[in-house]
């Protein structure tokens, strides 16, 4: 039997099983035609459907990936997740024009990208990244893996949106390419996607699985790790500093300051990422979680704030300003909402951002509502 006739007997034996686990052999012939004819190398995307792994199947795949490249972005309460590992193509940059770059590649990527399998929303999460604030990529050497732009266009995604979940799995078509090890290339990627969702998962490294959430704590009088924490300026002079910014608010010079101490937690053994995720997500179901590793370093943040939503001519934002503890209970926390919507300083906060908000939309937006 051949190697083109194998394949499709595997295809066979494989939908009559159910569970599909070999790519077209007629999408990967047409990438490689099109990779031939351009003289410029395509991507062929593979959309499988995956069972349902879990809750914490996003944790695990995190867990799984190591030190390799990891993007990890979840919203608990709205049921979405979308966890990538690895780089088939990427784009680094910095200056004022990075996001152009990074737009005009985006276009570039999806201009040489074909799909097989099953149907996925054209919403959906396919380059994963981000910018930093600076134009210039930071000296800093905590931030020596994030320049001012990186993209990558992953090896795989798992997502799971409104309780379906899939995988995508990423392959380079050459111009030289074979339609044998274009399939290798699908197959081994389905193959770690699957794995790293398994209840067994372990990280590549074999330091064992994710850890619980309650790791650390103590417990019949054992003690936890030890964690030390250092500031990056003393209490005397960040006092100093926000009575300075206070005085400045008061004289008119300034209408908003806003200061942040930075601080240093120190561990003589590796800090466990996916079981620092684990219980960020457990307090902070309503917030989006993301992560982002790139080797030994790692950003991650469970954060209230949404940037922007777009769909279709429609755009959505939301000022976030303000701040108040929550409650031990509901009565307790319905007493702390009325003192934040009756406080003058934090309105004004509030106010400052949704002005901010009001005059960079007015000048894009053909109509703009703002609720009271």
């Amino acid at each position: 039997m051949s190697a083109s006739g194998a394949a499709k007997a595997r295809a066979k034996l494989a939908a009559r099983g159910g569970e599909q686990s070999v790519p077209c052999e007629q999408a990967i012939q047409d990438a490689i035609a099109r990779a031939k004819a351009t003289g410029r190398t395509r991507f062929l995307a593979w959309v499988v459907p995956l069972p349902d792994a879990g809750a914490g199947f996003g944790l695990r795949a995190h867990a799984w990936a190591g030190v390799g490249d990891r993007y990890y972005w979840e919203r608990v309460d709205a049921k979405e997740l979308y966890f990538a590992w690895g780089s088939v193509e990427e784009l680094e940059g910095e200056g004022p024009d990075r996001f152009a770059s990074v737009r005009a590649w985006q276009r570039d990527i999806a201009a040489r990208l074909e799909w097989t399998g099953e149907a996925r929303a054209a919403g959906r999460a396919l380059l994963l990244g981000g910018f930093g604030f600076e134009s210039k990529a930071s000296t800093d050497p905590d931030w020596k893996a994030f320049p001012a732009a990186r993209f990558v266009l992953p090896e795989g995604i798992i997502e799971r949106v409104a309780d379906v979940a899939r995988c995508v799995v990423f392959a380079r078509v050459e111009p030289g390419a074979t339609a044998a090890a274009v399939a290798d290339d699908l197959t081994r990627r389905l193959r770690d996607a699957r794995s790293s969702i398994a209840e067994e998962a372990v990280d590549r490294a074999g330091e064992g699985v994710l850890a619980s959430a309650a790791e650390g704590a103590t417990e019949n009088g054992v003690e936890g790790p030890e964690y030390r924490v250092r500031a990056d300026r003393s209490h005397d002079r960040f006092r100093g500093q926000l009575r300075s910014a206070l005085a400045e608010i008061a004289s008119g010079r300034v209408a908003k300051l806003v200061l942040a101490r930075s601080l240093a937690v120190e561990h003589d053994a590796d800090f466990d990422v996916p079981g620092f995720l684990e219980r960020l997500r457990a307090l902070y179901p309503s917030c989006t979680l993301v992560a982002v590793g790139r080797g030994r370093d790692s950003f991650l943040a469970a954060t209230p704030e949404s940037l922007i939503r777009v769909e279709g001519l429609a755009l959505e934002t939301a000022a976030l300003a303000g701040t108040a503890p929550r409650g031990r209970t509901p009565d307790e926390d319905l007493r702390l909402a009325a003192a934040l919507l009756a406080s003058e300083k934090e309105r004004a906060e509030h106010a400052h951002v949704v002005e901010a908000i009001r005059g960079v939309l007015e000048r894009r937006c053909a109509q703009l509502e703002v609720p009271a």
